[in-house]
This record gives C-alpha cells, sequence and structure tokens, in this order.
C-alpha cells in the first residue's frame, strides 16, 4: 500500500526531495534536483542565475554542472539537506507571484501552489471561463463550481452537473 510522503520526492536511495517550499505569502513547488532529465540542470541553471543576480548564491553553488553534479544525494539526507538550505531560504524573499512569473520567464520547473481563495481570484481560470454556474433543484439555488478540466475546441467537455444529493 502506498503511504502519502507530503511535500516530498523519494528517491531510490531513500532520501526525501522536497518539492514544496514556503514563500513570502504562502507556497511554491520548484524542482531543486541535479541529474541529466529532462529540463532539470537546466532549470537549476536559471535558478541559481537568478539567486547570483540577487546576491544570494552562495559560493559552493557556483559553477556546478548541474546534469553531473551528484554530491547532495551522496551525503545521504543531511548533504541533500545542506545542498537544499540555500534554495529555501531564497524562496523566503519571494511571492507566488514574484516566483510564478520568474519560472515562466527563466524556464524554471516550478510554480505557485494555489489556496482556493488563488483559484478563485485566478485571471487565468476567469479568462478560461472555469467557473461554471450549477443550477441545483433540490436546494432551489445556483451554485459555483469548477467546470471542465481542459478547453479543447474541436472536442469540448461537457457541462458541469450537481452532485449527487445522495449516494
Amino acid at each position: 500500500m502506498e503511504v502519502r510522503r507530503g511535500p516530498y520526492l523519494s528517491t531510490a536511495v531513500g532520501i526525501q526531495l522536497p518539492v514544496i517550499y514556503p514563500c513570502k505569502d504562502g507556497y511554491i513547488h520548484v524542482l531543486v534536483a541535479v541529474g541529466s532529465a529532462s529540463g532539470i540542470a537546466d532549470s537549476m541553471k536559471a535558478l541559481t542565475k537568478w539567486m547570483d543576480e540577487e546576491g544570494m548564491l552562495p559560493d559552493e553553488l557556483r559553477g556546478i554542472d548541474f546534469a553531473t553534479y551528484l554530491d547532495p544525494f551522496l551525503g545521504g539526507q543531511e548533504g541533500l539537506d545542506r545542498f537544499i538550505n540555500p534554495f529555501r531560504k531564497f524562496f523566503l524573499t519571494k511571492t507566488k507571484a514574484e516566483f510564478h512569473q520568474q519560472s515562466l520567464t527563466r524556464q524554471i520547473m516550478g510554480c505557485a501552489v494555489m489556496s482556493l481563495k488563488d483559484a478563485a481570484e485566478s485571471p487565468h481560470l476567469a479568462a478560461r471561463d472555469y467557473w461554471q454556474k450549477v443550477e441545483h433543484p433540490e436546494l432551489g439555488a445556483t451554485l459555483t463550481y469548477c467546470g471542465p478540466f481542459a478547453k479543447l475546441s474541436e472536442a469540448p467537455v461537457a457541462d458541469s452537473a450537481p452532485p449527487p444529493s445522495h449516494w
């Protein structure tokens, strides 16, 4: 049976790699990792460049080839935590919106973690008419629901319907 691990990825050697980090106004999801898997090294190079521009890149992270650098994982959880700490400190100086914009601009593998309020007020979701008004005859009310998961022009997804009133 699979057990929830929280905001971590478990590695093959049992190390817990964080993927959710606190920031100024909530949380962000970022892949701070090493290896030659698709895009990881480029993302890390972009992230450390941003840190350097802001004077927050420690000397031990300068000039690393993230595609081949394995030291954090060879040092066990303690080694990985030491590697991750400068990134944690950097993320705490950013808002979700700031990180989101920079991740798009700089091509960093990461995004803001939305709260329910963030999702309800999202300009992106509003622009794609994500929120749908659904009639509830049993309640005599109209409620706002999440719309279809995708908006496809050639194969539209069906409109929302109210959930069953009982199981």
